[in-house]
C-alpha cells in the first residue's frame, strides 16, 4: 500500500524539476530587482519604470523598423544599417525605404537614427545622446504627418521624459 501512495519515479523527477525552477525563477527574480534598484539609484521605482518602459518601447521601433527595412532591402542583398546616409546613392535608397515604410509599419528611422546605433555612440566618453534621442523622437513624429499613422503617433513621446527630474541637477553640473 505505502508503494502505491508514492508516485511514480517519472512524477517524482517533473515534481523535483519544477521546485528547482520555482527556485531559480525567484533567485533570478532578486538579482533582477538587485540590478534595477542599482541602476536606479536615487530615482524612485515608478519613475525608474516609465523612463526604462519609453527605452524598451523605442528598442521595438527601432528593430522593428531595422527588420522592415532588412526585407525591403533583401532582394537587393543589402542592410539597412549598412546604407551611407551621406551619399547620393544611400539618401535614394533612404528615399525608397521611408515610402514604403511610413505606410506600413507607419514610421521612419534612418540608421543613424536606431537605438543600436545611437546607443554605440553613447557609450564613447563625452558623449551625450539624450538630445539626439529628444530629435529622433520628434523625427518620427515628423515622419507621420499626412499618414495613416499620424494620430498614432501625433505627441506619443511627450509623456517620455528623457532626463528625469532627479537627475536635472547632476547632468547639469557634469555638463558644465
Amino acid at each position: 500500500m505505502y508503494a502505491a501512495e508514492q508516485p511514480a519515479y517519472s512524477d517524482r523527477i517533473v515534481m523535483s524539476a519544477h521546485l528547482v525552477t520555482d527556485e531559480l525563477k525567484k533567485k533570478l527574480e532578486l538579482k533582477l530587482w538587485d540590478i534595477a534598484n542599482e541602476l536606479r539609484g536615487k530615482m524612485g521605482a515608478d519613475e525608474f519604470r516609465d523612463y526604462i518602459l519609453g527605452f524598451m518601447f523605442f528598442n521595438y521601433l527601432s528593430e522593428r523598423m531595422r527588420r522592415y527595412a532588412d526585407k525591403i532591402l533583401e532582394a537587393d542583398g543589402i542592410n539597412y544599417r549598412s546604407i551611407d546616409e551621406t551619399t547620393g546613392e544611400g539618401r535614394r535608397m533612404l528615399g525608397a525605404v521611408r515610402e514604403e515604410t511610413v505606410a506600413q509599419p507607419g514610421y521612419f528611422l534612418k540608421p543613424s537614427e536606431l537605438l543600436i546605433e545611437i546607443a554605440s555612440r553613447g557609450a564613447k566618453p563625452g558623449e551625450f545622446i539624450l538630445d539626439d534621442l529628444a530629435k529622433i523622437l520628434n523625427a518620427i513624429e515628423r515622419s507621420t504627418m499626412g499618414t495613416e499613422s499620424e494620430d498614432d503617433f501625433d505627441h506619443l513621446f511627450e509623456v517620455w521624459t528623457l532626463i528625469p527630474p532627479s537627475w536635472a541637477g547632476r547632468l547639469k553640473r557634469a555638463m558644465s
